[in-house]
């Protein structure tokens, strides 16, 4: 979430209508599916390797 006195004064950076980063916020990208599905498959790989 953005605060609200950040919104009108944020930078969006956004490739083909997809919003990639607000910077000067740190965000977390691992809510977009293929970064989530990378960490759940390593995981999952560290999980049967023990």
């Amino acid at each position: 979430k953005i605060p609200i006195d950040q919104r009108g004064n944020a930078i969006i950076i956004e490739q083909n209508g997809e919003i990639l980063a607000i910077a000067g916020i740190v965000t977390c990208d691992l809510s977009k599916s293929q970064k989530n599905d990378i960490m759940y498959n390593k995981l999952y790989i560290q999980n049967l390797d023990r």
